[in-house]
């Protein structure tokens, strides 16, 4: 385990020395194979869902970036694979489908109003209103364990206040009735 462990930190360097070198495929096809060495590596995953999006392949990149929020116990890495999700649910020609699993499932805004939620950060908070701005939906619809939660969102930024929740409504749904 410390041999895959060291081989992968070398290959994760490697990558982004490509990456450096704006030669974007090498250093996806180096952090792929670095991933597929140690699937639950933060280090390589946080790296690959990024790459893999900027390199293309936007499946590999939700994959990546799903598997990263449940893993990573920091909340800076946590909103970064939150971020790039929401990126790559956005991209040209996903429809969020990859591997037999749907990952785009909740609204549009939902992806980085998680990774904000996570780290706080203007950068953030300017793609929650940019994604805001380009959508007529003032809601995001979220369904988990068989309870539908419905958020409204105000037109102000002083509502993305970290901690604040607004108007929420919960309804109960009939198993199998999202």
């Amino acid at each position: 385990a410390a041999d895959q462990q060291r081989v992968v930190q070398a290959l994760v360097k490697r990558a982004t020395d490509e990456y450096r070198a704006k030669r974007v495929q090498s250093a996806y096809v180096i952090l792929r194979n670095a991933v597929h060495t140690l699937p639950e590596d933060v280090s390589a995953l946080a790296d690959f869902s990024w790459i893999a999006l900027r390199a293309g392949h936007i499946g590999e990149a939700l994959e990546a970036s799903a598997r990263l929020r449940v893993i990573a116990t920091d909340p800076a890495i946590r909103a970064n694979a939150w971020f790039n999700f929401g990126l790559a649910c956005l991209a040209q020609g996903s429809n969020g489908y990859y591997n037999g699993r749907y990952y785009c499932i909740a609204s549009r805004i939902y992806p980085f109003l998680q990774s904000w939620r996570n780290a706080p950060s203007a950068v953030r908070e300017h793609k929650i209103a940019e994604v805001l701005d380009r959508t007529a939906v003032n809601t995001c619809v979220v369904s988990k364990d068989g309870v539908r939660r419905q958020y409204w969102f105000a037109l102000s930024r002083d509502d993305l206040m970290p901690g604040r929740e607004h108007h929420r409504i919960y309804v109960r749904h009939p198993p199998g009735k999202p």
